[in-house]
């Protein structure tokens, strides 16, 4: 009894730290994809004032478009910093739900199914088949 329920809770953990991670990663998706929408928005701004700057003048300054450049390597900063997020989000599932570098191998593998215990069972709980 006390197998099945290590099993349920562990099954439980697992799917909870998946659709949390999933979840945050998704979001952190979303708000890359809009920043990078908006830096698309401002790449064609850019465009239109350098076009307007240099039909009336025949020539184009730096200080035309230097905000709209900095408002877009602001953009692109954030964006790598939400995609180290997105790694550092993934590689903590890993290191919670035991799949990291540390992870502990398991001690048997059911020669049957494949299936593997930590502790060694006396059958399979997967095929029954008998364990040595």
């Amino acid at each position: 009894m006390a197998d099945i329920k290590n099993s349920f809770s562990k099954g439980l953990t697992m799917l909870n730290v998946k659709t949390s991670t999933f979840l945050e990663i998704n979001k952190i998706k979303t708000y890359i994809s809009t920043l990078s929408g908006e830096i698309e928005t401002l790449k064609k701004e850019i465009g239109e004032l350098v076009y307007q700057e240099w039909n009336v003048t025949g020539n184009v300054t730096l200080e035309t478009i230097s905000e709209k450049l900095n408002l877009i390597n602001e953009k692109q900063e954030i964006i790598r910093i939400q995609e180290e997020e997105v790694v550092r989000l993934n590689e903590s599932e890993k290191q919670i739900l035991g799949a990291g570098e540390n992870a502990q191998q398991p001690v048997l593998v059911c020669p049957n199914c494949g299936q593997t215990y930590d502790a060694a069972p006396k059958f399979c709980r997967k095929c029954g088949t008998k364990m040595n």
